[in-house]
């Protein structure tokens, strides 16, 4: 009957070896992954916030401000029609549009369309942008298609260039809204 005494030992082994890894109820409490039964699915672990990342929690360098654009107006027939700031609404030209509402005659001018051009900032510089009209915007005599870069003294601006066509200056003001 060896073969008896051989189950009995293994089984005495078995028994031996299992002892030394269980673990007390005590300590399957510490660890809740161990405190579920068998079969039984584990709870996932609730997941810790991360920290934000390094370049968000550093205060970034505010960029320098970039230089002022100059205060500026168009004259037109006669009257001074001053150009928005960067950041505002373009200024239009044109029969109908509100900035050249108080221009005396330019109604009655038929070469002019009613939205003609506009005027904008971008990157600290002033353009021109003929809006579709009819008779087209010039620009130191020739007539532009895109955006064209204008500044104070420094350009020939028309609308329309025909000898019903309308020249605007383009000048800085002083500190009381006069031109220079």
């Amino acid at each position: 009957m060896r073969t008896t005494d051989a189950v009995r030992a293994s089984d005495a082994l078995r028994h031996r070896t299992a002892g030394a890894v269980r673990t007390s109820d005590t300590e399957r409490r510490d660890r809740p992954e161990a405190a579920a039964p068998a079969g039984a699915r584990r709870p996932r672990p609730t997941p810790t916030p991360a920290a934000p990342p390094a370049d968000l929690t550093r205060p970034h360098p505010t960029p320098a401000p970039s230089p002022a654009a100059p205060c500026l107006a168009l004259v037109l027939a006669g009257a001074l029609i001053p150009v928005r700031g960067a950041g505002q609404d373009p200024t239009r030209l044109g029969r109908e549009a509100p900035d050249c509402a108080h221009v005396p005659g330019l109604a009655a001018l038929d070469q002019v369309s009613r939205a003609h051009a506009e005027l904008y900032w971008h990157a600290g510089r002033l353009y021109v942008a003929d809006t579709d009209s009819v008779n087209g915007t010039y620009v130191d005599g020739l007539r532009i298609s895109r955006p064209a870069q204008l500044w104070p003294g420094g350009h020939r601006l028309r609308l329309a260039d025909d000898p019903e066509g309308v020249d605007v200056t383009v000048v800085e003001l002083d500190e009381y809204g006069a031109p220079l």
